[in-house]
C-alpha cells in the first residue's frame, strides 16, 4: 500500500511525518530515540501538530481515525515553504 492511499499513518521517521503532513494524512508518530527526534519535534511544533505524538503505551488510547483539520497546519507549512524559497533565492543570488 502507498502512503497516498492510507487512512491512517503510524510512523517513527521524519520522512514519514513530513510526507503525512504534505499529503494531509491522519497520522501519529511513535517517537524514536531522543537523539533522533529533534527534526520530528521541530516540524510538529512548526505546524501545530504536536498532539500527534505517541510516547507511552497510555498515549495509544488517543489514536482515532478522524481526519486532522489541516487548514491551520497547511497555512503554517505554506509560510515555511515561502520562507525557504526566499532564503534559497537569496543564497543563490548572493
Amino acid at each position: 500500500a502507498r502512503l497516498r492511499d492510507a487512512k491512517l499513518v503510524i510512523t517513527s521517521s521524519f520522512h514519514g511525518t513530513i510526507l503525512s503532513i504534505i499529503l494531509n494524512k491522519n497520522f501519529y508518530v511513535l517517537m524514536p530515540d531522543p537523539k533522533k527526534r529533534s527534526r520530528i519535534d521541530n516540524i510538529l511544533s512548526m505546524t501545530g501538530l504536536t498532539d500527534r505524538v505517541i510516547e507511552t503505551e497510555a498515549d495509544i488510547e488517543k489514536i482515532n481515525l478522524e481526519d486532522i483539520n489541516y487548514s491551520g497546519p497547511q497555512k503554517k507549512l505554506d509560510k515555511l515553504r515561502q520562507e525557504s524559497l526566499v532564503w534559497l533565492k537569496n543564497a543563490i543570488e548572493n
